[in-house]
């Protein structure tokens, strides 16, 4: 078991098809984990089909690369990983058509993992370094970027947290830094505006940036956002550089999910609406953190 909760196991018959439904549905998990989930199947399959002719290997890893792209469309970072390595594995298909791909592709899977994990590792450490030891954080929802920042600041940090509804994922970040010592509070997306003004910081992750700089993360964010500036607490966003996208606000597609996360049974499905990530204008965030450093707001 990785540090995602990805098992590395032996390729079985309807493997990957069940990676990508796992894929899919995962509502637990930012953009990063599934990213590099996207790599383990990709991994994987390229394992499983080294047996395969060399044409009959590229067509199908071509296939697999066009579902796994398609997925999580407001995740554009899985769309990007996906599409690093399918670029590859067109290179070396047309270099070496009777070469042996399968063996390249996996070990060019396992560089883009490591890659993506050095890159999660020096955002995190870039926005440790920013927070004071006795500060307090505002945060929602759960980012494995967020986690590791979380998991290098000292227990006296105090720390917010938004449970993000409707699967709650935030009540897992609680509980982790209870558990670690932390001073932590868990409270409603609708309470953000009356504890915003109690900490130093608000802080997200980022499950995509657009091409002007704004930040789409899981819905309550620009909530948060509207919050911490009508409170003058700065707001950051720590995040990989290959969340960045060329997409505009008006090309880039909101996922809708299963209305019936909601539990209002009470209510009809088509009176009812459940996206999962907002927009969050580049305006109101003070500053960015990457594995690069600080992006500042222009």
């Amino acid at each position: 078991m990785d540090e995602n909760g990805f098992a590395h196991k032996p390729f079985t018959p309807g493997r990957f098809e069940q990676g990508c439904t796992a894929l899919q549905n995962d509502r637990s998990q930012g953009a990063s984990a599934l990213a590099r989930h996207a790599l383990v199947l990709l991994e994987r399959e390229a394992l499983a089909q080294q047996g395969a002719d060399p044409a009959t290997f590229c067509a199908t890893m071509g296939r697999c690369c066009d579902t796994l792209a398609q997925l999580r469309p407001s995740m554009t970072v899985i769309g990007t990983q996906v599409r690093r390595w399918h670029t590859e594995l067109e290179r070396v298909c047309a270099e070496q058509p009777a070469g042996a791909p399968a063996t390249h592709m996996v070990h060019y899977a396992a560089q883009l993992l490591a890659a993506s994990e050095r890159a999660c590792a020096a955002a995190a450490q870039h926005m440790a370094s920013i927070i004071r030891p006795d500060s307090t954080i505002i945060t929602l929802s759960s980012s494995s970027t967020l986690n590791a920042v979380f998991r290098l600041l000292p227990a006296r940090v105090r720390v917010i947290v938004a449970e993000s509804r409707p699967l709650n994922e935030g009540v897992t970040v609680v509980q982790q830094l209870l558990q670690r010592g932390f001073e932590a509070i868990l409270i409603t997306e609708a309470q953000l505006g009356l504890f915003v003004a109690q900490a130093d910081m608000a802080l997200i992750g980022a499950d995509s940036i657009l091409a002007d700089g704004t930040v789409v993360n899981k819905v309550g964010s620009y909530l948060l956002a509207l919050a911490a500036h009508a409170a003058g607490v700065d707001m950051y966003c720590c995040h990989e550089r290959f969340k960045e996208c060329f997409l505009t606000r008006a090309e880039f597609e909101i996922e809708a999910m299963d209305v019936a996360e909601l539990g209002h049974v009470e209510v009809p499905a088509a009176a009812q609406r459940n996206l999962y990530f907002d927009c969050t204008p580049a305006h109101l965030i003070s500053a960015r953190v990457t594995e690069h450093g600080m992006v500042m707001r222009e």
